[in-house]
């Protein structure tokens, strides 16, 4: 059984208005492959003489590595890397050693081995805000006796809440 990845790429004569050029179905998330994709691309863009001047990708380990394929043949193509996953990885970066946060994390992960508040992915902050989000809703109708937790928990969310805003400005789908 294969995993899909699905490429699409696009090209721009203005950047606020990107117009779709082809899509690919790769039956494996391999470099070569994905490399093979985008030399197609950049050879159909030079054939209608338009220079690609930079290619989107995200953090994936393939992605960078057919990427690095592609700037050995182009090398005056730019990378730029998805901002999404970079700042998933800056906020778990500059959040991890938070002693704060540490313990929040230690809070809702004692509710997710008990079953009563869902798990999370480690690598989407969207996905732990929402955590700690059901887990402050859950602590409210809880009564009085949890409310240093609580109190923790929206400390947690509070400081959390700034990385979130980034986080789904650079996630936005529109165009505006």
């Amino acid at each position: 059984h294969h995993k899909n990845l699905i490429i699409l790429l696009f090209f721009s004569n203005e950047p606020s208005k990107p117009v779709f050029l082809q899509s690919f179905l790769l039956p494996d998330n391999i470099a070569l492959s994905i490399s093979t994709c985008v030399f197609d691309v950049l050879n159909n863009l030079d054939s209608c003489d338009i220079k690609v001047i930079s290619a989107i990708t995200d953090n994936a380990r393939c992605m960078v590595a057919s990427m690095e394929l592609v700037f050995q043949q182009h090398p005056t193509v730019l990378l730029l890397r998805c901002a999404a996953p970079i700042i998933n990885l800056i906020i778990k970066d500059a959040l991890k050693n938070v002693d704060f946060i540490r313990v929040g994390f230690q809070i809702l992960s004692s509710y997710i081995q008990n079953g009563i508040i869902k798990r999370y992915c480690e690598t989407r902050w969207n996905s732990v805000f929402d955590r700690f989000m059901d887990l402050a809703k859950y602590l409210r109708t809880q009564g009085p006796s949890n409310s240093d937790m609580l109190a923790h928990i929206e400390n947690t969310i509070a400081a959390l809440s700034a990385f979130i805003y980034v986080l789904n400005v650079a996630q936005k789908d529109s165009c505006d």
